[in-house]
């Protein structure tokens, strides 16, 4: 899957802006207080303050990085399909 370069000028441009470590440090926050929660419950819970899209973004990251992992799933209501649920820390091995 390709990348849109409006996307990569997107991501460089709150990157540039620092917005992006500040956000990711507000989510892994977030998942530290609150964990086994999903993007989408993320996402409400923080009274859509921070665009889906930049919640998705920035648990990528984290993952990546492994602050966080995914363990289990819950079913959403609203879209009826099953999503992951984020901790922080390694994870099972």
């Amino acid at each position: 899957m390709s990348v849109r370069n409006t996307s990569k000028a997107a991501f460089l441009d709150i990157q540039l802006k620092g917005i992006a470590s500040t956000q990711q440090a507000r989510i892994l926050n977030f998942i530290t207080l609150n964990p086994g929660l999903t993007r989408r419950e993320i996402f409400v819970r923080l009274n859509y303050t921070v665009d889906m899209g930049s919640i998705c973004g920035r648990v990528s990251e984290l993952l990546e990085s492994k602050q966080v992992h995914e363990k289990g799933c819950k079913h959403n209501p609203g879209t009826n399909q099953s999503a992951n649920c984020l901790y922080v820390g390694y994870g099972p091995k």
